[in-house]
């Protein structure tokens, strides 16, 4: 079971890495459809788009300048990592 809890919390990891970069890439002026962006923004849509759709609804946080659910995601991502 512990190794079962490591290759999660090493995939958790990952895609926080991810997460992390697809943050940095959205800050420079770079194809957004090149390669490595596309990679990142396909791996990581699939977690933010419900969480986006679920804050979308809260008007408050429609009118915020940045996406919270890259927020909302990494902390839930960090409480799973600690919790295995």
């Amino acid at each position: 079971m512990d190794l079962i809890a490591q290759i999660l919390a090493f995939a958790l990891w990952i895609f926080t890495a991810l997460l992390c970069l697809r943050a940095i890439l959205s800050w420079f002026p770079i194809d957004h459809e090149g390669p490595l962006s596309s990679f990142v923004t396909a791996l990581t849509e699939p977690l933010l788009l419900p969480v986006r759709s679920l804050l979308d609804r809260v008007t408050a946080i429609r009118r915020l300048a940045f996406d919270p659910s890259f927020i909302v995601v990494l902390i839930v991502l960090q409480v799973l990592i600690r919790l295995l």
